[in-house]
C-alpha cells in the first residue's frame, strides 16, 4: 500500500513540477501557446510553441515513433527493390503474366530471352532475341 501512495506522491509531484515549468514559461513571456504543437525552448529559454508549417505535427511525430533505423535509408532500399528487374527462367515460353515491367524471362531450352513490357497478359512478354 505504501508504495502505490509513494508513486501516487511521484505522480503529483511530476504533474506540479510540470504545471510550474509552464507557468513560468507564459511568465517568462511566450503567452501564445498553441494546443497539439510541439513546444521547444528560445535563446531566452522561454517555451515557445513550433509552428506545423516549418516543423512537424504532433501527428507526423506519431507516425515515426519507434522507427529504429534512418526512414531514409528504408525508402532507398524499397526504390531499389522496385526498379530492380527479377530474373527467371524456365524450359518453355513464359506462360505466366509478367509480375513487373522489365523482368526478364530465359527460356533455357530454346535459348530465348524475354522482357516484360506490361503486367497485364502472358503476351506482354517480348522476345528480345
Amino acid at each position: 500500500m505504501k508504495a502505490i501512495e509513494r508513486r501516487m506522491n511521484q505522480n503529483e509531484m511530476v504533474k506540479t513540477i510540470n504545471a510550474n515549468f509552464v507557468e513560468a514559461s507564459l511568465l517568462a513571456g511566450e503567452t501564445t501557446l498553441v494546443a497539439s504543437q510541439l513546444l521547444a525552448t528560445g535563446t531566452d529559454k522561454a517555451v515557445k510553441t513550433l509552428a506545423v508549417a516549418t516543423y512537424p505535427s504532433l501527428a507526423e511525430i506519431a507516425y515515426v515513433k519507434g522507427v529504429t533505423s534512418a526512414i531514409q535509408t528504408q525508402l532507398d532500399a524499397k526504390a531499389a527493390a522496385a526498379t530492380t528487374p527479377v530474373i527467371s527462367s524456365g524450359v518453355i515460353a513464359p506462360a505466366s503474366t509478367p509480375a513487373k515491367v522489365g523482368n526478364i524471362y530465359v527460356d533455357t531450352v530454346a535459348g530465348k530471352l524475354y522482357f516484360a513490357k506490361g503486367t497485364a497478359t502472358s503476351a506482354d512478354w517480348v522476345i528480345a532475341n
